[in-house]
């Protein structure tokens, strides 16, 4: 971020404290409806579980928002197959029955359903007003080919915070902290630290 202007810098903490003031209404309601004060992996669940109406994002059943404790019921899905796309980011990601993402796998939801169930599919995925336009693409999108696929793995792989934000995001989401009450409990370093841990190590630049 250093590299960034002022800015750039001052929008992206904007962006950021509005992002941490989401997640916090979004614990608040799901502490409510849970009846419990919800886990990292049950609080994204919550989020995706609201964003889409409270429906499975692929059949469009209703899913009781007590399920979400249940981690056989509902799973969250990656639109575009992580192995595919190495797009971890919220964009990608949906809730989804358990049964569902099984009979999905590696595929993207054109690929999985059939021509009708598609068609129905874009017309219930178009009204939701919660759902960023760069999602409902990721959800619609017909052609993810190989060349697509390594079009997404190159734009991630050339973010160099990349590999950081998903260690970040993967240990908040499987990993329970004593104290709920803190707003953050994993922190990621700038390059900076990691060029001196390489000197430290004795690890080369490659």
């Amino acid at each position: 971020d250093i590299k960034k202007s002022h800015d750039d810098r001052r929008k992206i903490e904007k962006a950021q404290s509005e992002f941490r003031e989401t997640k916090e209404n979004a614990r608040i309601q799901a502490t409510e409806k849970l009846g419990k004060e919800p886990n990292a992996k049950e609080l994204l669940k919550f989020r995706l579980w609201e964003e889409q109406n409270g429906f499975c994002i692929y059949s469009g059943e209703y899913i009781n928002p007590i399920s979400l404790q249940d981690p056989y019921s509902t799973e969250v899905d990656h639109i575009l197959p992580y192995s595919r796309s190495m797009d971890d980011s919220l964009n990608n990601k949906v809730l989804c029955l358990t049964k569902e993402n099984q009979e999905k796998g590696s595929k993207t939801p054109f690929e999985y359903m059939s021509e009708d169930k598609f068609a129905e599919f874009e017309q219930r995925v178009s009204v939701y007003k919660n759902i960023k336009q760069a999602k409902k693409s990721r959800l619609l999108k017909k052609n993810f080919d190989e060349s697509s696929a390594n079009a997404f793995k190159e734009r991630n792989k050339n973010d160099t915070s990349y590999i950081s934000k998903f260690v970040k995001n993967y240990i908040e989401s499987h990993i329970e902290f004593k104290d709920s009450k803190m707003k953050r409990h994993v922190f990621t370093m700038n390059g900076m630290l990691t060029s001196q841990l390489r000197y430290k190590w004795g690890v080369g630049d490659k």
